[in-house]
């Protein structure tokens, strides 16, 4: 008497469980995802699907591939060797929901090719997304048909034949000058005044600079530097990703405008009836964002070191100067005498 086979396996790829079975002439198919965390679970869900009558299907549709992919323990972000951060997944998660799932949901994996994803692409530009939104959310949907054609889910992999698009339309983003942050924080409200010398004196990001407060300030050889890990983001402190951790130096008086306001629309708002009324305020393409600009451009100027301007600045740096550049807190204190000049200048 031959020894009953079980129709399916279940293995296991990252926190969630997957099956395999046979097809009807006896070929092993490719993983498929039971959602489910529990082995026992995950046996309960395949029983059910042999009792209906669907544990084997030649077809796989989009979204019952991706039930978990981006889920934080879900295949993609435990298969990564690289740790990603949560602005990373959640990021990925609204892709996901708001752009892939309702355009691919019902679409067989098999049936994604080159005409489907050109299709989508032109789909999201009638939308009137921008070249950066739909490079980004192009690079998660080829994440998953990358997986799916080394799952054997397709045949080949049709994004070999997609070309970028070219964003022609990008602008320079210019940087206020040092009248005009004066202009900027002298007619800010009171409530505000805290963020213009903040992002101005110190380069962070609007995210990064409202995650910030005197907590995140350590007193060393004799100044005092913000150990930046955090931004602000979904209304909490979330980390930075690694290669944004840095230690920047301030002065003294720089720690009491280190506090947080929740309404930051408003902030928006303010600042956006002020530089209106600076010349040529639009084509200048000036923004919140111009205060980080002033503090790379004027401190580069006034003969900081241009390497020391972008780890304080956050930027990536590239080839052997990321290599070699291995910044301390200690290393870039000449960036303190600057803020001084700069901080009288505005506050007197």
């Amino acid at each position: 008497m031959s020894r009953y086979k079980q129709p399916y396996s279940l293995y296991k790829r990252g926190n969630y469980y997957y099956y395999k079975t046979y097809s009807p002439d006896g070929v092993r198919t490719t993983g498929k995802t039971t959602g489910c965390t529990s082995k026992n679970q995950a046996r309960a869900y395949c029983d059910q699907l042999y009792k209906d009558g669907s544990l084997w299907s030649h077809d796989v549709k989009y979204a019952e591939y991706t039930q978990t992919f981006f889920d934080a323990d879900g295949l993609y972000f435990t298969d990564r060797q690289k740790k990603a951060s949560p602005h990373t997944i959640a990021q990925y998660q609204s892709i996901q929901k708001n752009h892939l799932l309702p355009y691919f949901q019902k679409i067989n994996l098999s049936d994604i090719n080159y005409t489907t994803i050109k299709t989508f692409r032109l789909h999201l530009t009638n939308k009137g997304l921008s070249i950066k939104s739909i490079t980004l959310i192009m690079t998660v949907l080829k994440i998953v048909i990358e997986y799916a054609f080394r799952d054997r889910l397709i045949l080949t992999d049709p994004f070999i034949y997609i070309k970028p698009l070219k964003d022609t339309t990008t602008k320079h983003r210019d940087a206020f000058t040092l009248e005009e942050v004066k202009i900027v924080y002298d007619r800010m409200g009171e409530r505000f005044k805290n963020q213009i010398l903040v992002m101005a004196l110190t380069g962070m990001r609007i995210k990064e600079s409202l995650a910030q407060t005197i907590d995140d300030v350590v007193d060393a050889d004799g100044f005092s530097y913000i150990d930046l890990q955090y931004q602000w983001y979904n209304c909490k402190k979330q980390p930075l990703k690694h290669g944004s951790v840095r230690q920047i130096p301030i002065i003294p008086e720089l720690k009491e405008y280190l506090y947080f306001h929740e309404q930051v629309n408003d902030l928006y708002a303010e600042i956006q009836d002020i530089k209106s009324t600076f010349e040529n305020y639009a084509q200048r393409n000036l923004s919140f964002h111009s205060l980080r600009h002033f503090f790379i451009t004027n401190s580069k100027a006034s003969g900081i070191n241009p390497l020391k301007v972008e780890y304080l600045a956050g930027h990536s740096l590239k080839g052997q100067q990321q290599v070699y550049t291995n910044f301390r807190a200690s290393d870039v204190t000449e960036i303190l005498e600057w803020q001084r000049k700069i901080f009288d200048y505005l506050t007197k």
